[in-house]
Order: structure tokens, then sequence, then C-alpha cells
């Protein structure tokens, strides 16, 4: 099964798409820094698109909870994917990592994925400095040099862009999950033979 939220996360913004000037002198030209203080920019937070995504599998219990499945898991989480992952391109998802929940003598048990996604940009824009591209995950802020206009006014002119890379792309195979979701669960009844035939059939994808 799956899941998803689109409700957006809250980024925080020293520059603007564009702006207007009411008043003022005529030459006054802010590039676009937001809540400018003196020569502190002061920004605001606005909301951005941004997914919540889940998908929930049903795994043998022989996958699902072993300890080796459960490390390859932990060390992808906080990694970002490095190939197509559904409908996202690479460095829109985040793997925030999973759960598993078994009880009773059930022979699969359930395994949880999260994920948060953030898209790529690929015309991406800062007033007053040119186009660029900035995947979803990286993390960009703006350096400003303090001057002042013809009227006399400080001015906070936006002198380069930084984009960091904050999160490693991985390849996720490790996590058995590269087809879309849905595996039918098997009756307890299932036989050691099927169980075990269920589990190669598994590592195998």
């Amino acid at each position: 099964s799956l899941s998803w939220d689109t409700t957006g996360v809250t980024e925080h913004r020293t520059s603007a798409l564009d702006e207007r000037i009411i008043g003022g002198d005529n030459g006054d030209n802010f590039y676009g820094a937001i809540n400018l203080r003196g020569d502190s920019i002061e920004g605001i937070d606005v909301v951005i698109p941004g997914m919540k995504y889940s998908e929930t599998w049903i795994m043998p219990v022989q996958v699902g909870l072993s300890t080796e499945y459960a490390r390859q898991v932990f060390l992808l989480t906080g990694t970002v994917n490095a190939a197509t992952f559904r409908a996202f391109s690479p460095g829109e998802a985040l793997f925030l990592g999973a759960r598993a929940n078994h009880s009773g003598d059930q022979p699969y048990t359930t395994v949880t994925f999260d994920f948060h996604i953030r898209a790529n940009n690929p015309t991406f824009y800062v007033k007053g400095l040119e186009q660029t591209s900035k995947k979803g995950w990286e993390h960009f802020w703006v350096v400003y040099r303090t001057d002042t206009s013809d009227s006399g006014a400080l001015i906070q002119y936006p002198r380069c862009l930084v984009i960091n890379k904050i999160y490693e792309e991985e390849d996720w195979s490790p996590l058995r999950i590269n087809s879309a979701p849905g595996r039918q669960r098997r009756g307890t009844t299932a036989t050691a033979a099927e169980t075990a035939q269920a589990v190669d059939a598994f590592f195998a994808r």
C-alpha cells in the first residue's frame, strides 16, 4: 500500500521572485531582498511544494526481520535517490527510514518506507543573478554586498548564489522495492518450502 501528503513544507528565503517599490526615490532597487533592515536581511518563511510519501510492503519474515536487511535499510537512511524512483527524478526523493512490524506466527511482516519529496528546479533564479539549476534537496543561500543606490539608500546587492550538496545520492536497490508496491500476502498456512521460495524470489528482485 502507499500514502502521500502534499501539504507543502516551509523554507526561509531572503530573496523574492520579484518586487514592486511604492514611493521612495527613483533608482531604488533592492534586488529582491526581503525585509531589509539596515545592513541585515531578515527574510521570510514561505511554503514550497513538498510531499510526504510512504509505501508499506509485505515481506517474508526471514527478510523483513533479518539484521542484515535492517542494516542495509539503516545505511541508506538520509540519502537521496541516485536513479529515478517512482515518478521522482534523481535528487528529488529523500529516504527518511523504514519501520518493520511483526506479531504472532505470521510468515510475513510489514515494512513501511518513508520518503520526503522536493522537486528539482532546472530554472532556479535569484533576482540579480544568472539562472541555474538546483536539485530538490540541495540547499541554497545568497551572499550579499552592501552598497548605496544613486539616491543614497543602503542596498544589499546579491553578489553570488551558493548551492550546497547536503545528502549523498545512493543506489536504493538494496531496499528491494524497485518495482511498484502491492505484493500479495500469503496465508498463515504457507509451508516452509513456500516461504523459502518466496524469500529466494524476493532477493532475486
